[in-house]
Order: structure tokens, then sequence, then C-alpha cells
């Protein structure tokens, strides 16, 4: 299903490709706040990945992105700073003014993490909008002012459908892992909440390929966009290292109760065939 997308990739007119003087080398160049500045610099952020130093200044304009890169290059933060910058210049009451959609919890709780680290003391708390979590908490991140919710499709829809959400306000639409969610089937569910959101708005999509479903989704929902297309994507970035143990069900736990211990570093993801479930990396701006 990895569909190489660089050197061979034919440019569309649909496309824009970002401006060469945008490939900036460091984060302080690039015109941000002063605190979020200070964020970065406090989380040892110092030079941008090629997709977020390709994805980042058109998104800070205001531009629809459509970026492909592989696992590992930095995808979150590539669409959470713009995210964050952008909202910090809102003078609007509090209200849900971005949405991010990815396909898992697990995912959801990373990304949502990274804004926590990254936002300012001024700015709400974000709401996480997953299953397997206290409703009434979520709810109360909703009502409380966020600007910002990290949902997964399913659950997402769930609210809007018992109005315990207002996505009418929304001026960023991220979806972040797009081909993944629609592997698993959200694509109805997309649908639906993208007809909640006003029909002007930054739409930012972050994939692993570009496969026709996702080529679908772009031309449905996106104006324009600047193009991003790093590195190959049929395989991780090479600081990411895939190990693959078969085993039977029974014999799982015994299994990581001997690996987990012999494991350097904090990063250990842990994937289900059966589910698509993996445990969050802790590894930042992943």
């Amino acid at each position: 299903m990895a569909l190489f997308i660089g050197a061979r990739e034919r440019t569309s007119s649909r496309y824009a490709s970002p401006k060469k003087e945008n490939r900036l080398t460091q984060f302080k160049d690039m015109p941000l706040s002063a605190g979020l500045q200070q964020k970065l610099a406090q989380l040892h952020f110092t030079t941008p990945t090629p997709v977020q130093a390709s994805a980042i200044p058109p998104a800070l304009e205001g531009r629809d992105v459509l970026a492909t890169a592989q696992t590992g290059t930095g995808k979150t933060l590539a669409f959470l700073i713009p995210v964050i910058e952008r909202l910090s210049a809102q003078t609007s009451p509090r209200q849900v003014s971005a949405l991010v959609l990815v396909p898992t919890r697990e995912l959801a709780m990373q990304v949502h993490e990274q804004h926590e680290k990254l936002r300012g003391l001024k700015a709400a708390p974000a709401a996480l909008v997953i299953g397997g979590m206290s409703e009434q908490r979520q709810i109360q991140a909703i009502r409380k002012g966020a600007a910002i919710v990290v949902a997964t499709p399913g659950r997402l829809e769930d609210y809007l459908r018992r109005k315990l959400v207002d996505l009418r306000k929304v001026k960023t639409l991220v979806l972040d892992e797009a081909d993944r969610m629609l592997d698993m089937g959200f694509m109805p569910a997309i649908r639906r909440i993208v007809a909640a959101l006003p029909g002007e708005r930054q739409t930012l999509c972050f994939s692993a390929t570009l496969e026709a479903s996702v080529a679908n989704l772009v031309n449905d929902y996106m104006n324009k966009p600047v193009r991003v297309a790093v590195g190959s994507i049929s395989r991780p970035a090479d600081t990411v290292e895939l190990q693959t143990f078969e085993v039977s069900y029974a014999e799982k736990l015994e299994v990581l109760r001997l690996l987990l211990p012999c494991r350097k570093g904090p990063d250990v993801g842990l994937c289900s065939h059966q589910t698509g479930d993996r445990a969050p990396s802790q590894a930042p701006g992943a």
C-alpha cells in the first residue's frame, strides 16, 4: 500500500509548491510569537525537520497544506506550531477554532500531550475527545473554552449527534494520518464531521501515502493546497527502528516481560494487528 512520492512524483496543477525561501533552517527564523519561541527552546527544538520547514511557513500564512512524509519525521509539530501560533492572535471569545482528527486514541493522546507542552499559559488546554476515557472530563474541557479539539472521528461524531460540541466556528481542520483513517473506514464519519464545519477554513492534511482515497479527500476539502513531499514514504525514517515478533496470543505477555527490560531509551511501541491500537510514543515532535 505504500507509495513512493519524491523525485518521481508528477507535479499536479492542483497543488502549489512551497516557496524555496520558506524552507527555514532554524525555528528562531520563523515568524513565531516570543512565547512559542520560548516554549520551543525549552523543549530543545531548534532545527525543524524537512517536513516542518516546508509545511509550517505556508500554514502560518493560512494556506491549505497537503504533506506526505515518512513515519517519525515530525509531522505533529508541523501542524501544531502553526495552529497554536494562529490561535494566539485570536481575539474572539473562547470557542473551538481548530479541530485535529486522528485515527486512534493513542495518537490523539500523543498529539494532545505535545500541545500541552507548547501552549502558552493564557491559552486554554486542548480538549481530548476519544473513547475509553472519562466522558465528563472531555465535555468539561470543551465547555471551559478549549480552542483546540483533538479527536478520533467516531467519538467526535457521537458528540456532534448529541450536540455536545459546536464546530461552527472552526477555522482550521487538521487531518493527521489521513490514509490510516480512511483505511480504518472513517470516511463516512469524516464527511459528516466536515459537513458541520464552516465552508471557509484552512485544511492541513498529513499522510504517509497519497492513495486514491486520500486524493479524493483532498479534491473535496482542500483549496489549492501547498504540496509538501519529503523523502521515500515506503519505509519509516532512518531514525525509527522497527522490529516485529510473531507470537501466539497466549505468549504475548511473557515475550513483553522478556523484551522490555532489554530496551534502551523511552520509546517503545506496541501494536495489535486486530485493533490497530498502539502505545503512544514518548518522543517529542513525533
